[in-house]
């Protein structure tokens, strides 16, 4: 199992923080974040989430508009109208 991602920030940026932003929302919120120990200046452990699998609509709605050949912007609302009443008419 990956380690799970600790977030930090180090103490010369905790101390700009405090600085820029002196309330006691941002003093809250700093004294839960530890300091980072392997020299980073912060560290948010953002990025990305995985990939969500497509719901059967899309995958529908998809597969119905490759068989329609969609080939321009242009013809694409009146052909994903379509679809979607497939759809609806198919759920029905």
């Amino acid at each position: 199992m990956a380690p799970k991602c600790q977030p930090c920030v180090a103490p010369e940026v905790r101390e700009f923080i405090r600085r820029s932003y002196p309330d006691a929302a941002t003093e809250q919120l700093l004294a839960r974040i530890p300091d980072c120990l392997q020299g980073e200046a912060l560290n948010v452990c953002g990025g990305k989430r995985g990939t969500r699998q497509p719901s059967a609509y899309q995958q529908f709605v998809g597969q119905c508009l490759r068989e329609k050949k969609v080939k321009s912007f242009a013809d694409a609302p009146a052909k994903m109208k379509a679809c979607a009443a497939e759809w609806r008419a198919r759920r029905a």
